[in-house]
């Protein structure tokens, strides 16, 4: 297959909104919310990252009155402050095309990677410098090529992957088989898979990457009964693949997002639909992809599940949509769970009126959660603060049978102290690990009585960066992140 570089972009310099819309909300956890005005089009949000400058970097697509539909980016800092906001287009030649953005991430030099595609099936990957800029851009799938690509991420080797479908036809039937690449920054190939589907079309939604260096996809499988189950792969760092599960129940299931989770496990985010109805839910996996529990929420409202992360204190937070039951029409939704997903603070912005939703959503460093997405034809950002549906010592204690608290001081810079509170005896297992999942040091390892523990990590002689504590008390894992400054 061919690729080449294009650099036939259009690049709308300087600030898309005039006047953007920063308020404060009632609800007394939302910090800020930042409406950024579209036109009679849609305006909308769909990924937001963390950047190592400390600010944040949201994508998505906006509609304009020189184009039908352009990749838009804004980069803002924690107080709701717009850096820079701009537009791309993937080919001057056809200013007319609806584009649409596959996913954002940063590499480690600061500039950012934007994975795009537009209504003639080609796909790119564009990269601005940490202005914003335009720096090149990548074709990598041509129209020619029967590949259609849902998801990218950043290796850690500052190379690419992305994932969807190849369509093959054999004895003049189409199959749809699951599909990967990697690729270097031109759009070269580096390596490439394909898994041949159960039935007839298997196809990767999103990736989850791994401390280890592999990655997880999440995507779509159809059975004998022509409903979508989950399919769910696991590679290593070269490609090669170390388990498939497959999931599902007797509708059509849509997974969202995928991402680790501290104890080696991960968390779903899916959407299930039936007759018009839809019905979203979060499935926490094992290491090994097993299930170990299924949530859904709002009764018989429908609701559309779009983003997941793990939270510092052990929770889950989520990013959706929901409908209410005597509307057509959806709120941005955002809800805080504990470690097993139950409910425990629901927030929502929308009168049902028209459409709203909240497409990715994160957690800062300081415990805050940025959420992204769209209030009717308008981009939206909103900013929650860290008391959102926390989790105190005696709710998390009632989960598992012990309570880990947050590290203190965080961030340090030589040691630190790290206390938690058991109901029984047992045995426990207290480990740190880098940002990468390496494990560092063993700091407990012995049994344990009820009651409150301490111990002090020296830290003195490793690199700065993010670290995680692990404590294992018998078969129950917790863990929390700390950081580390020299």
């Amino acid at each position: 297959m061919k690729t080449k570089r294009n650099f036939l972009a259009i690049l709308i310099p300087g600030l898309l909104f005039l006047n953007p819309v920063i308020s404060l909300a009632q609800n007394p956890d939302t910090l800020w919310t930042l409406k950024l005005p579209g036109n009679s089009w849609q305006t909308k949000l769909m990924y937001v990252i963390s950047t190592l400058d400390n600010n944040y970097v949201a994508a998505g697509m906006h509609y304009t009155e020189e184009t039908q539909e352009d990749i838009w980016a804004v980069k803002f800092n924690a107080g709701g402050e717009i850096i820079w906001n701009k537009t791309y287009h993937t080919d001057q030649s056809q200013p007319w095309l609806v584009e649409d953005t596959r996913g954002l991430a940063e590499l480690s030099t600061g500039e950012l990677v934007i994975f795009a595609a537009n209504q003639e099936y080609k796909h790119y990957m564009i990269f601005p410098d940490t202005e914003g800029n335009l720096t090149s851009m990548s074709n990598y799938v041509t129209s020619e090529d029967p590949y259609y690509v849902y998801a990218g991420a950043v290796a850690d080797d500052n190379n690419l992957l992305v994932a969807g479908e190849n369509a093959v036809n054999i004895d003049n039937n189409w199959f749809h088989y699951s599909w990967y690449r990697k690729l270097d920054s031109s759009g070269n190939l580096i390596w490439e898979r394909s898994l041949p589907p159960v039935r007839w079309q298997d196809t990767f939604n999103c990736i989850g990457k791994l401390p280890d260096g592999g990655f997880i996809f999440a995507g779509s499988s159809d059975t004998p009964n022509n409903y979508d189950e989950i399919l769910l792969v696991r590679i290593d760092d070269r490609g090669d693949t170390l388990w498939t599960r497959h999931w599902g129940t007797t509708v059509f299931d849509r997974p969202e997002e995928i991402v680790p989770t501290p104890d080696g496990g991960f968390i779903l985010a899916a959407t299930k639909s039936y007759m018009s109805s839809y019905k979203g839910f979060l499935l926490k996996l094992d290491a090994s992809g097993n299930e170990q529990w299924m949530q859904t929420y709002n009764d018989y409202d429908q609701d559309e599940i779009h983003s997941v992360k793990p939270t510092l204190d052990g929770g889950f937070i989520i990013a959706g949509e929901h409908i209410p039951s005597n509307s057509t029409r959806s709120n941005f939704w955002v809800m805080k769970t504990d470690q097993q997903g139950n409910k425990i603070q629901s927030f929502e912005l929308g009168n049902g009126s028209d459409f709203s939703r909240g497409r990715r959503i994160l957690q800062s460093d300081d415990g805050s959660y940025i959420a992204v997405g769209q209030a009717s034809v308008d981009g939206l950002i909103i900013k929650l603060s860290s008391s959102f549906g926390a989790l105190g010592m005696e709710e998390t204690s009632n989960i598992s049978g012990f309570s880990i608290s947050q590290n203190f001081p965080n961030p340090f810079s030589e040691s630190t102290t790290i206390s938690w509170m058991t109901k029984s005896p047992g045995h426990g297992v207290l480990k740190i690990f880098d940002f990468m999942g390496r494990e560092v040091r063993v700091l407990t390892d012995e049994s344990q009585r009820p009651g409150e523990h301490k111990v002090v990590f020296d830290a003195r002689g490793l690199p700065a960066g993010i670290y995680f504590y692990q404590l294992q008390l018998n078969e129950t894992i917790e863990a929390r992140k700390m950081i580390l400054l020299k």
